[in-house]
């Protein structure tokens, strides 16, 4: 548990593979799983790609990483079109703090950041999908007001969507 003032320390930022720390984040992705959720693994409809980094001065805590594109390309469905315009959503593709800074709302403060972020890009809804035995990913969500929608895909872990619209 962290106290108040390394808490207090801990600030959000978008930041790009220009930034000073980017290395260092690259690192935190690796250690927390997420090593390879953010290269860029991009298709030809994803729009743009989009990092966020919870940090402090000393260390990389926690990171949410989305992408834009339209709704429906990358479930091989036709796109989804409101009054004749193509439907965007932010995809998140990578989100993780690291334990020693989990329970403490930067999980929540990334979310809101990309949600702020993604209405900003002008999205319809901001969309990821995470296995069953994400717990504490799902209760956050949950509490956020995403909605969930079990995977359709046959897989080894079973995963589900969680979808806010914006």
């Amino acid at each position: 548990m962290m106290n108040t003032t390394e808490l207090n320390s801990v600030e959000i930022a978008r930041w790009d593979s220009s930034h000073a720390r980017w290395a260092e984040l690259m690192q935190a992705c690796s250690d927390l799983g997420h090593g390879a959720d953010l290269e860029a693994k991009t298709a030809d409809y994803h729009l743009g790609l989009y990092t966020l980094v919870a940090f402090t001065p000393h260390e990389v805590v926690g990171l949410l990483r989305f992408w834009t594109q339209q709704i429906g390309l990358d479930e091989d469905k036709p796109l989804l079109l409101i009054e004749g315009e193509p439907t965007i959503e932010a995809k998140s593709v990578a989100f993780a703090v690291r334990p020693e800074f989990r329970r403490q709302g930067i999980g929540r403060r990334l979310q809101e950041a990309a949600i702020e972020w993604a209405r900003e890009l002008g999205c319809y809804q901001l969309r990821s999908r995470s296995y069953y035995s994400c717990q504490e990913n799902h209760a956050l969500k949950l509490s956020m007001g995403f909605a969930i929608q079990p995977a359709v895909q046959k897989e080894a872990h079973p995963s589900a969507y969680f979808v806010l619209p914006l």
